[in-house]
């Protein structure tokens, strides 16, 4: 058990859009060309196989790689995707976020679009819409520390509550217990939430006297060494209650480096 989390983002955008606002294109930008391709199984899936997203990610085995043909991927469900078993990639066939859009559906049927509860695994450009809680979830759940995750090139778009969520498998005080999410990467990614949006974001469900529960990245009991090309590019009309923050560590963490903006 390492007892810290480690995450570097590295040239993210964080912005809210007001009505009428075209949504940021996932802009790779210097230092982000497409990811290649990962080596492993390719596991080849269409757009008419969205509702089997979650059963084709529960049953891949270690070296697959999963790869998005470009397309609308309407899901729903609880949490959609589960990535159980290390070293699991997923990736669009066209390496362009914009192309492969994984909607949880303008309603947030869908409560978490991906959950990443195993090491070394990888997503990457794809566009993740209309969650009810995260869009993405770490967690290590109740048996060890995980780490060596990636996510790349991603579009982030309208969640409930924060974009991406890590946490611990319990109490952030309990330490000597507890399991970890370890050496995370964020890259090339945007994370927006649109004036639609908005009406989605819920009161802060342990404590109804705050009036925003919403946000970029909620890291809990996490060691952020850096985030050395972060651009906060909240340029926002509107009411201030729903403005999304763009980082939030808790109380557990250390250490925290914002800088480098662009």
């Amino acid at each position: 058990m390492s007892g810290i989390a480690i995450f570097a983002l590295v040239w993210a955008t964080i912005a809210a859009t007001s009505p009428g606002t075209q949504r940021p294109a996932t802009a790779l930008g210097s230092g982000c060309a497409p990811m290649a391709m990962p080596a492993g199984r390719v596991v080849s899936v269409t757009s008419r196989q969205a509702s089997l997203l979650g059963t084709i990610v529960a049953r891949a085995q270690p070296g697959d790689v999963i790869v998005l043909a470009d397309g609308t991927y309407r899901v729903s469900g609880d949490v959609v995707m589960n990535f159980q078993r290390p070293h699991v990639s997923l990736i669009s066939a066209s390496r362009d976020a914009s192309k492969v859009i994984i909607d949880g559906g303008a309603d947030y049927a869908a409560r978490e679009v991906v959950q990443i509860t195993a090491s070394d695994v990888t997503v990457a450009h794809v566009t993740l819409r209309h969650a009810r809680d995260h869009l993405v979830h770490l967690s290590p759940g109740a048996r060890a520390d995980i780490g060596d995750i990636m996510l790349f090139g991603l579009s982030l778009e309208d969640a409930g509550q924060q974009f991406l969520k890590s946490n611990t498998d319990g109490s952030e005080a309990s330490f000597d217990t507890a399991h970890f999410v370890d050496r995370v990467t964020v890259a090339c990614s945007s994370f927006t939430m649109s004036d639609a949006g908005r009406r989605y974001v819920p009161t802060n469900p342990s404590n109804k006297s705050y009036p925003c529960y919403t946000g970029g990245l909620d890291a809990h009991a996490a060691d952020v060494l850096s985030f050395p090309h972060a651009d906060d590019s909240r340029a926002v009309t509107g009411g201030q209650r729903h403005i999304p923050l763009a980082l939030l560590i808790d109380f557990a963490s250390a250490h925290v480096r914002v800088g480098g903006g662009h």
